[in-house]
């Protein structure tokens, strides 16, 4: 088994969810669907590594990722902005690098950035 990597999440941005805040705050504001996760590949040290800021709709940086919670999942997700990744917690731990990750799982989020 192999841990996840960036091109194991799949993400989803309907076009009328690219850029909603229209360059309001000279911010892209972008609302996304995330999925990843199938319950054989294992989780890597310091988590879910994600594609491209460019997938995102995002060229300079993304300054913030706001996590809409999987609520039957039982896991806490947390956005790293410093190292590009979904980090995955347990009861306030983290997972293990080498840990079989949960079934797959779709994220909710919103991105901020340029």
């Amino acid at each position: 088994m192999g841990d996840l990597v960036a091109t194991d999440v799949v993400i989803s941005v309907p076009v009328d969810k690219r850029d909603i805040g229209h360059g309001a705050l000279q911010k892209n504001v972008t609302l996304a669907d995330l999925t990843f996760g199938d319950g054989v590949l294992t989780y890597p040290t310091g988590g879910v590594p994600l594609p491209a800021k460019e997938k995102f709709g995002f060229l300079k940086v993304i300054d913030v990722g706001l996590i809409e919670q999987a609520s039957a999942s039982g896991y806490v997700h947390k956005f790293d902005r410093t190292n590009h990744t979904i980090r995955i917690y347990n009861a306030g731990t983290e997972l293990t690098g080498g840990v079989t990750t949960p079934a797959a799982v779709t994220l909710r989020m919103l991105f901020v950035g340029e």
